[in-house]
Order: C-alpha cells, then structure tokens, then sequence
C-alpha cells in the first residue's frame, strides 16, 4: 500500500477555524467568499468534517489573494483556539506537563486526523526526542 501524498490526505475542517470572522476583518463578506468556494459558516462550525489537505491549502491561498495579504494563514493561526484540535483537545488541557500532553498526543493522534502520523516520544532525563 502506497503512502498518500500530503495533498490527498484527508484533515477536519477544523484548521480553518474563524476564517470567516478573519475574512470579515478584511472588511469582505464572508458568505459571499465561501460560497465561492463553495463552503458556507455552518461547515466551519462543524469542526470534523473531513476534506483534502489539498482543499485546505486552496482556500488559505484564495484568501491570501483576495485580502492582498501573504500572511493570511498566521492571521488565521492567531485567531484559532485549542478547540480547533478537536477532541485531541481535551487531552491537551488536562495534562499536568509537557510530556504529559505530548505522549497523549503520541497515544491519541488518530482520533485527530484521519490519516495519522505515527509518533514516538523518547524520553531522554533532561532531553525528549
């Protein structure tokens, strides 16, 4: 079985979280935008919808052009909060340390993403790798 490239894998939605609210600061219609791209607010606001990274990078560079703005992503990136990880989210607030959350993130990645990344935390005393 081939690995999938980045583009074909399949991400929730989630990452896109607030678009609408940063297309709006643009001072554009943000159904007008989604609609033609053919999104509407209710799909940002379900979080787990599934769609191709590929999708995910078309709508990101989109709006960098139609706001003039080539860091149009960070400015999403800033206005996004721990919710958009999903229910990874609950692992994350709840752990005690850093390398608590990190091996939860370790242990649960594919309950985020539907084509997870296979990780591994080594804890090396001072050093985790």
């Amino acid at each position: 079985m081939r690995a999938k490239k980045v583009s074909e894998q399949l991400v929730r939605i989630g990452v896109l979280q607030n678009l609408d609210k940063v297309l709006q600061q643009f001072g554009l219609d943000s159904e007008a935008e989604l609609a033609s791209l053919d999104m509407n607010t209710s799909m940002l606001q379900d979080g787990e919808l599934l769609t191709h990274a590929s999708n995910i990078g078309a709508v990101l560079e989109h709006c960098a052009e139609i706001t003039g703005c080539p860091d149009f992503s960070l400015r999403l990136a800033a206005a996004q909060d721990l919710s958009l990880a999903g229910v990874l989210a609950l692992f994350l607030q709840t752990a005690s340390t850093l390398g608590e959350a990190l091996q939860e993130v370790c242990r649960y990645n594919h309950v985020h993403h539907a084509q997870p990344v296979i990780w591994r935390l080594q804890d090396l005393g001072n050093v985790a790798t």
